[in-house]
């Protein structure tokens, strides 16, 4: 016999595999592309859009600001970017008060360069905690008026926005502070009834 000649087992064997590997391979890619997938999505940035002609439209929430003189809170209504849980809701909402007011006369009661971080919420006490950066101290302008107005915005901001919320614990860098500026105790959680 010649040594040429072809093996009929030989030549099956090779074109039966790429067969296989083939229908395999559609398969699997057919199972990725069909199959049901739990796909999230992607979580919305937290940013206000300022306009506060929406009313109460979805996404609309109501901040407060200080005014000049320290005497009073200023409230606008802002639309904000909702999120899917109620700490990104928070965490729009907060990120709201750190713009500039577009009411005459009033002004932001966060340090500009404080930055939220975790926002975390206890059902059962019915607390909500905000963890800001080291800036939330340590640039704060002082004095008892400033500070006031600092606490009571962040109050009556949560409280208008978040009904299921009756506490407020501030946290720097995870943990409580004595106080933002000297005068007032911020250790314990807020009861957000007496800030209204």
């Amino acid at each position: 016999m010649n040594g040429d000649a072809p093996n009929p087992r030989r030549g099956l064997r090779l074109p039966g595999l790429q067969w296989f590997v083939a229908a395999l391979l559609l398969l699997l890619g057919a199972w990725l592309l069909f199959s049901p997938r739990a796909i999230e999505p992607p979580e919305a940035p937290l940013a206000t859009a300022g306009d506060a002609s929406a009313g109460a439209a979805p996404g609309s929430a109501t901040v407060y600001f200080g005014d000049r003189l320290g005497r009073a809170l200023v409230s606008e209504r802002r639309d904000v970017v909702a999120g899917s849980t109620l700490e990104a809701r928070v965490k729009g909402v907060v990120a709201a008060m750190a713009e500039e007011p577009e009411t005459q006369g009033a002004v932001r009661v966060l340090p500009p360069a404080a930055r939220l971080g975790r926002v975390f919420h206890d059902a059962d006490s019915a607390t909500l905690y905000l963890d800001f950066s080291p800036e939330l101290v340590t640039q704060h302008p002082g004095g008892s008026t400033a500070e006031w107005a600092t606490l009571a915005a962040l109050a009556r901001t949560v409280s208008a926005n978040f009904p299921e919320i009756a506490r407020l614990q501030l946290l720097v860098d995870g943990q409580p502070v004595e106080t933002l500026a000297g005068h007032f105790d911020t250790s314990q959680p807020l009861d957000l009834a007496t800030w209204q």
